[in-house]
């Protein structure tokens, strides 16, 4: 068996784009203060995995703590697969969805609502435009 690490990485420029695992179990620090509707806040981190040169698309692992965010105009089109947790949408047309570990979905540009996080919540994620931290 190869060492997956050593294989990981390169650049089209010099020939060596390989294809990367990513570690759906990376450590991550839930620091960041979320913006929310009230206590409690939710505090997330994100592992990046990838975001490509020109800022079309960025690929990570994004962990929370529960609690409730209100998400206005997102900014992106974004792919989740829930790794752990779940997660309750509620917008203000079309009512309520639930998403759980093994379940996945796409999260549209321009959604507004609220988002609630029940239990430790880790999504692996594809979004495009990538966000600029």
């Amino acid at each position: 068996m190869s060492d997956k690490s050593s294989e990981a990485g390169g650049s089209a420029e010099d020939g060596t784009l390989k294809v990367r695992p990513i570690d759906l179990a990376a450590p991550i620090a839930c620091e960041a203060k979320v913006a929310g509707p009230g206590e409690p806040f939710v505090r997330g981190g994100v592992h990046s995995v990838h975001t490509s040169e020109d800022g079309a698309m960025t690929v990570g692992i994004w962990q929370g703590t529960p609690g409730t965010v209100t998400l206005t105009d997102y900014p992106s089109d974004e792919l989740w697969y829930i790794l752990s947790g779940t997660i309750e949408f509620a917008d203000k047309g079309e009512g309520a969805l639930k998403f759980s570990a093994g379940e996945s979905f796409l999260l549209p540009r321009g959604f507004s609502g609220n988002a609630s996080i029940s239990g430790e919540f880790r999504k692996l994620f594809a979004m495009s435009p990538a966000l600029r931290r």
